[in-house]
C-alpha cells in the first residue's frame, strides 16, 4: 500500500492514510453505505445482513452504478448506522447546490441541475 502511496509509515505510530488513501477509502465507504440503504429499503434486509452483504461486493461496484443508486435513493446523507454517506459532487450536484443556496437565503431554495 505504501508503494502505491495509499499509506505512509510513521515511526513508532504505525501507518496512516495519505490523501490518496483517504479518497479511495471514502469512495469504498460511500458505495458500502449506499448498498446498505438499498438492501434495507428494497429487499427488507436487517442492518447486520445489509452490512454483511454490502461487504461482499462494495469494492466491485462501479462509480456509475453507485451514482445511480444514490440518485434512486434521493442522495441519502446517512447510512442505517447513522454514519455519513460521502457525497460525490458529480452525482449530488443539485442537492449540494440547493443546500448552499438554502444557507444563503433560508426562505428560498433553487435547485439547478445543469
Amino acid at each position: 500500500l505504501s508503494e502505491k502511496e495509499y499509506v505512509e509509515y510513521v515511526p513508532y505510530r504505525g501507518v496512516k492514510l495519505t490523501e490518496k488513501g483517504r479518497s479511495i477509502a471514502k469512495t469504498v465507504l460511500r458505495k458500502h453505505r449506499l448498498l446498505e440503504i438499498f438492501l434495507i429499503k428494497m429487499f427488507g434486509y436487517d442492518m447486520d445482513e445489509a452490512c454483511n452483504e454490502a461487504s461482499s461486493f462494495d469494492f466491485l461496484l462501479s462509480e456509475k452504478l453507485a451514482d445511480k443508486i444514490c440518485s434512486f435513493l434521493n442522495h441519502p446523507e446517512v447510512c442505517p448506522h447513522g454514519k455519513p454517506v460521502f457525497r460525490n459532487e458529480k452525482c449530488c450536484y443539485a442537492k449540494i447546490n440547493a443546500e448552499r443556496k438554502r444557507t444563503k437565503n433560508s426562505n428560498t431554495i433553487r435547485v439547478e441541475t445543469s
